[in-house]
């Protein structure tokens, strides 16, 4: 829809997309509130769920077609427009350009560092300062590079791109059907051309490369993490004897969570762990900071 913004028209247009954003806002907040048993009969799942064009998402496999899968993307719909109420309509994305030359900077100093002698500052070869400086390197822009000219990113392009990202990590995908009807619950014009116009080549392949980052340093962090608790663990037990599990709940529980999420099947990994969370909640136990 093209707007004159020397008319009135464009400031009714803001006007419209400020209530509709404001009733979308009211609408994900108290469904967020609902207890986790109450959410797949809340208006707000249902209305996500039930769509026509949101079938082939959640009728894809077994898994997806389970309350708990569809609960789960009905909390990232909602959190993604909480998350985009909070833009500045000024808020500019960087260039590619720019992007492009930080990018370089990063690349270079790991270089000129991996090359250094030994006089270089220990801190400069731990891997909490060595690992940001990659992930700045592969992906320095929390924002998608925008082209010269372009227009101050939108909150409807920012909620496009934080809900993709959200489903990418959920499911490997980028289902622009699905995407299509949780953005018409405040821009009713959006099609889904317009989703795919918003989800470039260029944006698809920045939420890929930060997933697989994400997912890296998770695995790497929880693997320390494992190492770190293997250390300090002592056997006790004489040989032959039954060991006897003299772990809390608490700690049985954060163990079985930290398990889960090492999944190969992100989808999986993720409807598990939530369900066997509230499970546990439903039970009253509380999981060990340790998971």
């Amino acid at each position: 829809m093209t707007v004159n913004k020397n008319s009135g028209s464009y400031v009714t247009v803001l006007d419209t997309e400020s209530q509709y954003l404001s009733i979308a806002l009211e609408r994900a907040q108290a469904f967020l509130a609902l207890d986790l048993r109450h959410r797949s009969t809340a208006d707000w799942y249902r209305q996500l769920r039930e769509d026509r064009d949101s079938r082939t998402f959640f009728n894809a496999n077994v898994i997806r077609r389970t309350p708990m899968f569809g609960v789960k993307v009905a909390e990232q719909v909602a959190k993604a427009y909480l998350a985009c109420a909070d833009l500045c309509d000024e808020e500019i994305a960087p260039t590619g350009r720019q992007v492009r030359a930080l990018r370089s900077k990063a690349f270079a100093l790991e270089a000129e560092l991996e090359m250094a002698g030994p006089w270089v500052i220990a801190d400069a070869e731990s891997p909490a300062f060595r690992e940001p400086l990659r992930r700045l390197a592969r992906s320095p822009s929390r924002l998608t590079p925008r082209t010269a000219g372009r227009l101050p990113l939108g909150k409807r392009r920012a909620f496009v791109l934080s809900l993709a990202a959200s489903l990418y990590a959920l499911s490997g995908e980028f289902p622009t059907k699905f995407l299509m009807v949780a953005t018409i619950l405040v821009w009713e014009e959006t099609s889904d051309r317009t989703i795919r116009n918003i989800l470039t080549p260029e944006a698809r392949e920045l939420i890929v490369t930060r997933a697989a980052a994400d997912r890296a340093a998770r695995i790497a962090s929880e693997n320390e993490a494992q190492r770190l608790i293997n250390r300090v663990s002592v056997n006790t037990v004489p040989a032959g004897a039954i060991a006897a599990d003299a772990r809390s709940d608490a700690v049985k529980v954060a163990d079985a969570l930290r398990l889960l999420k090492t999944l190969t099947d992100c989808t999986a990994a993720v409807v598990m762990v939530d369900a066997l969370a509230g499970l546990a909640d439903e039970f009253g136990i509380e999981r060990s900071p340790r998971g």
